[in-house]
C-alpha cells in the first residue's frame, strides 16, 4: 500500500513506500524474499551493506522504542517496482539538528551500487514548520 504519511507523497514516476517495521526486521534477518514481499518492491543484489545495515537497525530499533518513528521515519524510494533510495526524518518534530520543537530534518541516499540517485548519504537539513508536514499524518 502506497501512501502518504507526514507530507511525503507519491510524485511522478518514484513512488514514497513506508519501510514498516516488518519489512526491516525481515530485511536485517536476511529473509530478502519476505522483506521484498512486505513492501512490494526488488532489492537490488548488494542491498544492503553492512553500513546500511547498522543504520536500518537503529531506525528499527526507534520504531519499537517510540511508535511516531514509524510515521516519522524511512520511506523506500520506488521506481519501477525497484528500491533505488530511501529517505525520511530523523524522527518526529524536535527530533533534529537546531532541536526546534516545530521542526524536522530530512535525509536520503541510494540504494545498491547502480541506483538512479547519488549513491552515498547525504545530509540535508529540511527544516520546515511541523504544522504544514503533519497535518496529512496519520
Amino acid at each position: 500500500m502506497r501512501v502518504s504519511v507526514g507530507g511525503m507523497r507519491e510524485t511522478g514516476p518514484i513512488q514514497l513506500v513506508p519501510m514498516t517495521p516488518e519489512f526491516l526486521e525481515a530485511l536485517l534477518a536476511d529473509r530478502r524474499e519476505d522483506s521484498e514481499q512486505e513492501l512490494r518492491i526488488s532489492l537490488f543484489a548488494d542491498y544492503p551493506d553492512e553500513d546500511e545495515r547498522r543504520f536500518l537497525a537503529v531506525r528499527l530499533r526507534q520504531m519499537q522504542e517510540d511508535a511516531r518513528f514509524q510515521t516519522w521515519s524511512e520511506h523506500a524510494f520506488v521506481l519501477r517496482a525497484q528500491m533505488v533510495g530511501h529517505g525520511g526524518y530523523d524522527g518526529p518534530p524536535g527530533n533534529n539538528a537546531a532541536q526546534a520543537p516545530d521542526a524536522v530534518e530530512f535525509g536520503y541516499r541510494g540504494a545498491g551500487r547502480r541506483p538512479p540517485l547519488r549513491p552515498g548519504y547525504f545530509r540535508r537539513p529540511t527544516l520546515r514548520r511541523s504544522r504544514s508536514l503533519g497535518s496529512s499524518a496519520s
